[in-house]
């Protein structure tokens, strides 16, 4: 890594950079408490960044001081990708704002899904509740251990995905019961409903782990289980404070009955892969080669090795512009695109060249599961060109681009890139002033006037679709 960034530390704590998250303790609290104990890997400036990993399989946390800060951001944006890379499964924790700014700075980070909300609370005054329940609250006992551990167990599968060992899971029961740190409900019989454990940071405890046995549920107990809580580290002179899954908003509810106000947010993020096997076995067993990447820059790389030499035409693409492919080949190849003009030529006189060219390039408009490629022109060269006349054609295609079957592809087709590349190309039609659907009109400037439907690769040429799993054009 560079070490002009980042300085890097591997299963070590951080305590010195504990002081960096005082202005923002309460939504990073987790990362504080973590940068206390050893973690697999932390990379910080001690100024103004930090990215902390504590162990698989838990996301990777960032923390920037000032996101407006582009030197901050791009170094932060070179680690996480060296680093923690999106494709081999890390998730992130991570605030709206730097999101925004790293999705602005690197196109990298823009193919990703926000799995989760994180919001964060405290509490400086509890109020009083009523929800009347039978048992009581108290702290968790060494005789309970073994049900302990398989609550929390279960509570961790159930509310994080994670499944741990029942060693592990006695570890950590272990250790918050030296430390009196774990608290039941115990309903009228005295078996355990609820749980949840507290830590403290800084000034503050957080309240964390609360989960209710799934046959105990709505009985009121983890509202008066939290509230029990929040009230002993009152007494203890702290302040309470817990996150909360923004997708839970009864519990979040229940939280703010109790006294909690939200004072932050962040999200996990993570690049959802589309399983791309089945589709590839398809398009193989239709005639197709099928090569499949993760990102459109390896896919680049890969068409740049492979197209030499060649006189190459381009279909209009949005997808080919964002891939940069006419710059790569343009360097030892022969390219001709309407989207790239030379002097001295019109659109009809490149659009002619590209449909006699060797190699034909184009993105699709949709792809079905079932293995139809769905495309719809204006002026027809594309679709036309897809159909006959080169030695081997280059169908490249995003994971937005994929449907469940035919219906749904054409569908997209229609209704979502048709209305998109009107917009984009500035035309006066009906789908391009509310990008919501196809009108089916007649305006003089429709783009939308021939489809081509491939059932399969036609009788001469070779044919191949590149999948990447990447969201590419419209």
């Amino acid at each position: 890594m560079n070490k002009k960034d980042f300085e890097h530390y591997q299963n070590q704590s951080d305590e010195a950079d504990f002081a960096l998250l005082k202005e923002e303790m309460i939504p990073f609290s987790v990362l504080a408490s973590i940068l206390q104990s050893p973690c697999t890997d932390i990379f910080t400036n001690h100024q103004s960044a930090i990215i902390c990993h504590s162990s698989s399989p838990h996301p990777v946390w960032i923390w920037c001081k000032d996101v407006e800060n582009r030197s901050d951001v791009d170094s932060i944006a070179r680690c996480l990708k060296e680093a923690f890379p999106l494709e081999s499964g890390y998730s992130y924790n991570i605030g709206y704002e730097l999101l925004d700014r790293l999705q602005e700075t690197d196109d990298y980070y823009k193919n990703i899904t926000v799995s989760m909300g994180l919001l964060s609370y405290r509490l400086d005054e509890i109020q009083r509740i009523n929800y009347p329940c039978g048992g009581g609250a108290g702290e968790a006992r060494e005789e309970e251990l073994e049900t302990l551990c398989r609550i929390w167990h279960d509570s961790c599968l159930e509310m994080t995905g994670t499944e741990h060992t029942f060693e592990h899971c006695k570890e950590r029961v272990r250790a918050h019961l030296e430390n009196h740190t774990l608290f039941v409900w115990r309903d009228d019989v005295g078996e355990i409903a609820a749980i949840t454990a507290k830590g403290r940071v800084g000034e503050y405890s957080k309240i964390s782990g609360v989960y209710t046995l799934p046959d105990q549920r709505r009985k009121g107990y983890a509202i008066n289980l939290v509230s029990h809580v929040a009230k002993t580290i009152l007494d203890e002179g702290l302040i309470p404070i817990l996150y909360t899954n923004a997708d839970y908003p009864a519990s979040n509810d229940c939280y703010k009955k109790i006294g909690f106000r939200q004072v932050g947010s962040l999200c996990t993020v993570r690049r959802e892969i589309m399983d791309f096997t089945g589709l590839k076995c398809k398009l193989e067993s239709l005639g197709y080669r099928v090569t499949c990447f993760d990102t459109a820059a390896e896919a680049a790389g890969y068409l740049d090795q492979q197209i030499d030499h060649k006189t190459v035409g381009f279909g209009g693409s949005v997808t080919l512009e964002q891939m940069k492919l006419y710059e790569r080949l343009s360097r030892h190849n022969t390219v001709d695109w309407h989207q790239r003009i030379p002097e001295g030529m019109t659109s009809r006189e490149v659009r002619m060249k590209a449909n006699g060219a060797e190699i034909y390039v184009s993105s699709v408009n949709g792809l079905a599961e079932t293995g139809e490629i769905i495309n719809i022109d204006g002026n027809c060269n594309r679709v036309a060109s897809i159909f006959y006349g080169h030695e081997k054609v280059y169908l490249i295609v995003g994971e937005n681009k994929i449907a469940k079957d035919y219906d749904s592809a054409l569908y997209r087709a229609r209704n979502v890139a048709s209305p998109l590349n009107a917009k984009r190309l500035g035309v006066k039609t009906p789908c391009a002033v509310k990008g919501d659907k196809c009108y089916n009109c007649n305006s003089p400037e429709r783009l939308c006037r021939g489809l081509s439907v491939l059932w399969g690769p036609p009788m001469t040429g070779e044919f191949e679709v590149v999948l990447i799993h990447e969201k590419l054009g419209y």
